[in-house]
């Protein structure tokens, strides 16, 4: 299983594809939401990884994971959103019919979930 700084590795490195795609608007917003969430997973394994010692192979495992996890309860609801709008993103085809307010919420939400586990011991 990846280490926590691996996981930081691939977010920083998806990060800079994210930089890329949008800068205000994109040909390609379904994929900056799709990158938007795989950030978060990273940051959020890397968190696994570093408090707990737990890795989570998969997306199911990971929402358990995450919501037995007290401390990180305040951005469940971020999290799980970026999930589900990446789902719609990924497999319901919403391809340019993603709007510049809908992709800033998108990229709101990893804010919410970057400075939330930034400010964890």
């Amino acid at each position: 299983m990846p280490a926590a700084q691996d996981h930081l590795t691939q977010a920083r490195h998806n990060k800079g594809l994210l930089a890329l795609l949008w800068t205000g608007s994109s040909t390609y917003p379904d994929w900056v939401v799709t990158v938007t969430f795989y950030v978060a997973v990273h940051l959020v394994e890397a968190y696994f990884d570093r408090k707990y010692s737990v890795h989570s192979p998969s997306h199911t495992e990971r929402s358990r994971d995450f919501t037995s996890m007290v401390e990180l309860k305040p951005i469940y609801g971020d999290y799980s959103d970026l999930y589900n709008l990446s789902l719609k993103s990924r497999y319901r085809c919403k391809l340019s019919t993603w709007t510049v307010p809908e992709v800033q919420r998108v990229l709101g939400l990893l804010t919410n979930i970057e400075q939330h586990l930034n400010s964890q011991p």
